[in-house]
């Protein structure tokens, strides 16, 4: 009779296991390029011009992407004499262009904070916060 009952147990387990579904897929065009090649041509950009005329510049790519202004992507990527920054404006419009305007949106919202990790007010800002944290830890 035992053998029996961890036995049921067994399957029960099994069949609740097999009935979970994941909460989330994943899907890898989340973004119009992938998020390394993203990274890397930030750090590029940001190398050559700077961090904040970069990051003032995503501001303005995403809020034309808020309005439905998408078309201002393609003028973007053709302007400069930058091939990163043509680069990674080209794969903003060609999303655009192919319906993906959030991929387009999120990937102007990526390369902004990729930027500023780059910068040292990050640095900075990530320090004060580890010494507010630690301030707090030797007062508990």
């Amino acid at each position: 009779m035992k053998a029996r009952k961890a036995g049921k147990k067994k399957s029960a387990v099994k069949r609740r296991t097999r009935a979970v579904k994941p909460l989330f897929k994943f899907n890898p065009e989340h973004t119009a390029l992938p998020d390394e090649e993203v990274q890397w041509l930030v750090a590029r950009i940001t190398v050559r011009n700077g961090v904040e005329p970069f990051a003032r510049l995503m501001v303005k790519v995403i809020d034309d992407l808020k309005a439905g202004r998408g078309r201002r992507l393609a003028q973007a990527a053709r302007r400069g004499g930058d091939p990163e920054f043509a680069a990674l404006m080209s794969a903003m419009s060609d999303a655009v262009r192919q319906g993906r305007a959030m991929a387009a949106y999120h990937t102007a919202f990526y390369a902004a904070s990729c930027a500023y990790q780059n910068s040292l007010d990050y640095l900075r800002a990530l320090l004060g916060y580890l010494d507010g944290f630690r301030q707090s830890q030797t007062k508990s």
